[in-house]
């Protein structure tokens, strides 16, 4: 990717890859379709230095389901990401929805040729009453159609911003005539330029502030520790020289002053092990410590630290905190890392780590959606997790090994075999199961962690409590907890 900087109604960046880019680099539910209509879109976001994320539908292509819960799955993870790698920072999220559908008054070749997209199709959406240059507002937009383009400008001083992205990156949308080139199929820097969620975390940064840190003495030398340099590492391909990997420290401290980052922020966190990096070295460390104490399922937290003005606590089941003492409650018995992350006034992080040993066996996190059919076997559940086997794992290997995943009374099997390869070193499976339509995807995060994602169809989920207990099995590797059902 050959990268250009422009001095176009602010500073903006392109990362634009192809030739359709000619600028030379809370909750997953069964989506309906929408009418085909801009006023789907028209309400302006009602929260204050929000981040409003669109998916752009050009008036020749066909708005895709698919297409808008991956932009919903690519936001929340990112979103998560953000808070981690912060230390405790993240976007408040403009609608309720997450990602919201603007059907585009154009054809894809018209945007491509008048403004390159970014010309015609954002004063388009803008001359609508929606929330592009607007003070308060980030705006993500999504656009199917336009390639392999990414790029990005902060503008209203520090008080808007706008990313632009085109689908075609998401290796499963690609489409060669669309983006002008091929996803390679590997994963990390092998990836490129099909690497969308690294490109969506980087596009942002940008629109807050946060320009390549190779074109900046202060943080030359550490470059390509940041997500702002080699966003392809996302979230965890960062190996040998280029590790640890996340928001380097003058970055985060940038974050800090930044009105559109915020504490507070409940979400399920996906990445609770991101990598701390205190690069370049920007002064003393806080002290992190804590003593933990469990009374059944309600775990209580003794702020040792020292030196600290930020905290951000994770609990093990997706669960969150930037309170000095948090009490957190557990559903279901079992082993959960605790961490805790520092931040001095200089954004130099220290994290301490423990465990509240609630049970036999390694905590599972993971989110569940149910939606309940008017018949018998007429339920749908939704599962996303992130799972990292234990230590003394000898590793995962789906297309060999029996997968059994359970919520409550809900059990299915996926037997070895059935899981094959997929775009983007997917792993993924399509078939029924004593009666129940399944679809399962594994993908690959770096570092032995890895990805899951369920989609069931055709169950009897009635009876589920508000939480309930959840165990996946693959091969002689375990987990279990509990969920929040939704």
């Amino acid at each position: 990717m050959k990268e250009l900087t422009l001095l176009m109604a602010g500073l903006i960046f392109f990362h634009a890859q192809g030739i359709e880019a000619r600028n030379e680099r809370s909750k997953h539910e069964r989506l309906p379709d929408p009418p085909r209509s801009s006023n789907l879109s028209s309400e302006q976001p009602a929260a204050e230095h929000a981040l409003a994320v669109f998916y752009v539908v050009p008036s020749d292509v066909a708005y895709e389901r698919s297409v808008h819960q991956r932009i919903i799955e690519a936001t929340q993870d990112v979103h998560a990401w953000y808070q981690c790698a912060s230390g405790g920072l993240t976007w408040k999220l403009a609608f309720p929805e997450i990602v919201r559908v603007y059907f585009a008054d154009h054809t894809r070749e018209f945007y491509r040729d008048n403004g390159n997209w970014w010309g015609s199709l954002l004063a388009e959406m803008g001359s609508k009453g929606l929330p592009i240059w607007s003070p308060g507002t980030v705006a993500a937009v999504w656009a199917r159609g336009a390639g392999f383009w990414a790029g990005a400008a902060q503008w209203c001083g520090i008080d808007c911003g706008v990313a632009l992205l085109g689908v075609e990156m998401f290796p499963e949308f690609n489409r060669s005539e669309w983006s002008g080139g091929t996803c390679p199929g590997g994963v990390g820097v092998g990836a490129w330029p099909c690497t969308p969620d690294g490109a969506y975390a980087h596009e942002l940064g940008h629109t807050v502030g946060l320009p390549h840190p190779y074109d900046v003495p202060s943080t030359h030398d550490d470059a390509f520790h940041s997500v702002m340099q080699t966003h392809w590492n996302y979230p965890n391909f960062a190996f040998g020289s280029e590790s640890p990997w996340g928001f380097l420290t003058l970055e985060r401290q940038t974050l800090r002053s930044n009105p559109f980052m915020h504490t507070d922020i409940d979400l399920f966190q996906l990445h609770p092990g991101c990598d701390v990096v205190n690069l370049p070295s920007s002064g003393e460390a806080p002290i992190a410590d804590f003593q933990l104490d469990a009374d059944g399922l309600v775990l209580s937290t003794t702020n040792l630290s020292q030196g600290g003005s930020l905290y951000y606590w994770t609990f093990g089941d997706g669960s969150v905190s930037n309170e000095l003492n948090p009490i957190h409650t557990y559903g279901q018995s079992a082993n959960f890392p605790v961490a805790l992350r520092v931040s001095g006034d200089n954004s130099v992080i220290d994290l301490a780590q423990g465990e509240a040993a609630l049970g036999a066996c390694p905590s599972f996190i993971a989110k569940v959606t149910i939606n309940l059919g008017p018949l018998a076997n007429d339920d749908a559940l939704t599962l996303l997790s992130t799972l990292t086997p234990s230590p003394t794992s000898n590793g995962v290997h789906p297309p060999t090994e029996d997968v059994t995943l359970w919520v409550g009374r809900f059990h299915t099997t996926i037997p070895a075999g059935s899981f094959k390869p997929a775009k983007g070193r997917q792993l993924e499976f399509d078939g029924i199961l004593q009666g129940v339509n399944v679809k399962a995807r594994i993908r690959p995060l770096g570092k032995s962690r890895f990805r899951i994602t369920v989609d069931a169809n055709g169950a009897e989920l009635a009876g589920l409590e508000s939480r309930s207990a959840i165990g996946l099995t693959i091969g002689d590797d375990s987990w279990c907890g509990a969920v929040a059902v939704e």
